[in-house]
């Protein structure tokens, strides 16, 4: 769980960005804006960004990442409309930066049905499923990748979060050719919300994977079982070991979407009507 700065703490930070005005990643509802650090500024404790994100008015509150000395930081606020391309927030006195120790568990899980066989996914401590933390220097930096990565798993809605987790976990075999799990023995579910779900699966390589194969599901997540006929909307060969799957859960019933949705994006389902 991300931890809340002290006061000293904050001070320091807020004196840090206003000095090096890093890039910024706006999360609003399941979409991502990346701000590049001359594209807004920083007075006081305002922000004011420049740009056409009418969006923005429809979220009570916006997820706001950075980087600090290396370490991913947020804070949520509300922006308000200062003219036609100016938005600005207020700081919250809450600034929270990643915590070195993540949550997974067992308990959080997701079996797949393939004819007669049963494949089981975990829940990864180094990939949390509530709180996914932006780097907005990676998003400037691999965007060109991020968009071809999205196409070959079907992914086609431009900026969103499902979009950059399915990038930000691939990017770790890169960087990190072992890229050690903390269940090695399962593959990783690693994202849920209300339209996608994405889920590293072990030992699928003779199982066929082609786009629109329908696949039943059951998400047992924090107490609460969701049972729904997704469908493949891309497959991507992770390793010899691996294969990562995008599955299209649109066809879950409206609560279990709604439950989905609000666990991730912390804001009412209802705004998506």
């Amino acid at each position: 769980m991300p931890v809340s700065l002290s006061r000293i703490e904050r001070e320091y930070v807020v004196l840090n960005l206003e000095d090096q005005m890093p890039p910024l990643s706006l999360l609003a509802g399941a979409t991502i804006y990346t701000i590049p650090g001359d594209a807004y500024s920083l007075k006081g404790e305002t922000v004011s960004i420049t740009g056409l994100f009418p969006c923005l008015a429809l979220h009570d509150s916006v997820r706001v990442f950075f980087r600090h000395k290396q370490r991913a930081m947020f804070f949520d606020s509300r922006f308000t409309s200062a003219n036609a391309e100016t938005w600005c927030a207020q700081l919250p006195s809450s600034i929270f930066m990643e915590d070195s120790i993540h949550a997974g568990g067992k308990t959080n899980n997701i079996k797949i049905f393939l004819k007669d066989r049963i494949f089981e996914s975990t829940v990864s401590a180094i990939y949390p499923l509530a709180d996914i933390l932006v780097d907005p220097e990676l998003c400037l930096l691999r965007a060109e990748s991020m968009q071809k990565v999205a196409s070959r798993a079907g992914i086609d809605a431009e900026g969103s979060l499902v979009r950059y987790r399915l990038f930000e976990y691939l990017d770790g075999f890169r960087v990190d050719v072992k890229c050690e799990r903390t269940y090695p023995e399962t593959g990783d579910f690693i994202f849920a919300d209300h339209q996608y779900v994405l889920v590293s699966v072990k030992k699928m390589e003779k199982a066929k994977t082609e786009k629109g194969i329908a696949l039943p599901i059951l998400i047992s997540y924090e107490h609460r079982q969701i049972s729904v006929d997704s469908a493949i909307s891309g497959s991507i060969r992770v390793n010899a070991d691996l294969t990562l799957l995008c599955l299209d859960i649109r066809k879950a019933q409206e609560e279990d979407k709604r439950f989905m949705y609000e666990k991730l994006y912390k804001e009412n389902y209802q705004i998506l009507k």
